[in-house]
This record gives C-alpha cells, structure tokens and sequence, in this order.
C-alpha cells in the first residue's frame, strides 16, 4: 500500500526542464528540475533524498502500469517492497535501520526509486552543489591523449 508523500504543484508536462538525477554527496541525491514561476522566468526546484542506500531508474512504460497512475507527478512511499527488503536485508548488518522506498515519475520521464532515510523539497534549489561536482568531476578527468 502507497502513501502520497508530496505532489509536483503543476503538471511536470509544463515544466521548463524535465527532472534530472544527480549525486550530491555521499548518499545524497536530488531529482532537479526548472519549473515556470507565475511571473515569468524559472523556479529551480528538487526533491533532495538523504540516506540513499540504493536507487533505479526505470524507462518510461518499462515498468507496472499500476505505478503510472501512483506515482506520475507525486512522491510516495510504497511501504514494505521486495527492493526495500532487499536492500534492507544487506545493510541492516551495518546497523542502517528505518529506510523507505519512495518512488515518483514525470511527464514522459523514468520512474525514479530510492531506499533511502527520507527526503525533502526545496524551492528555490541551489544549483551550486551540482555546479561544483560536476566541475570536480570533469578536472578530476584525465585526458587520454596525454601522458
């Protein structure tokens, strides 16, 4: 059984950019997208996960037709799943107790699933956590044509 968690306050098909995955830190990850404000312009927005000790991604209309309707432009926990319990049942030895499987989709987007300790919405969203791992992780790139 579902419990609706939060919902997108406009339909993600009016977004300006579709929602995108990125690692913030260490078992941190946000879903992040630009929505149009009232007055014009966009709104950075995200659904930032903590405590994340696993997530998939799953194409759009791969997966149960049951979980378009539960989850299209709402975040919910879907309770005591097969992915929870087995996620659980690894890292429950390290002492990680108290994960939740929350799952939400898009507009024409994947379904996005997270066993992880909770989450949270920011809006405004600072971009700059973003900005500066993707910065580290390209200098952190060797360049293969030189020695």
């Amino acid at each position: 059984m579902s419990i609706d968690l939060w919902k997108l306050s406009q339909p993600s098909s009016g977004l300006l950019r579709e929602p995108q995955l990125f690692q913030l830190g260490y078992k941190s990850w946000c879903l992040w997208w630009l929505a149009e404000k009232t007055e014009g312009g966009g709104d950075n927005q995200a659904l930032i996960f903590d405590g994340v000790e696993a997530l998939r991604r799953t194409e759009f209309l791969a997966y149960q037709p049951g979980l378009i309707q539960t989850t299209y432009d709402s975040l919910v926990d879907l309770g005591k799943t097969l992915f929870r319990s087995d996620v659980c049942a690894v890292v429950s030895a390290r002492g990680i107790r108290d994960l939740r499987h929350f799952a939400i989709s898009f507009d024409t987007s994947a379904l996005f699933e997270f066993v992880a300790q909770g989450f949270r919405f920011q809006s405004p969203f600072d971009t700059k956590p973003i900005e500066q791992n993707l910065s580290q992780r390209i200098a952190a790139i060797a360049h293969p044509l030189k020695g």
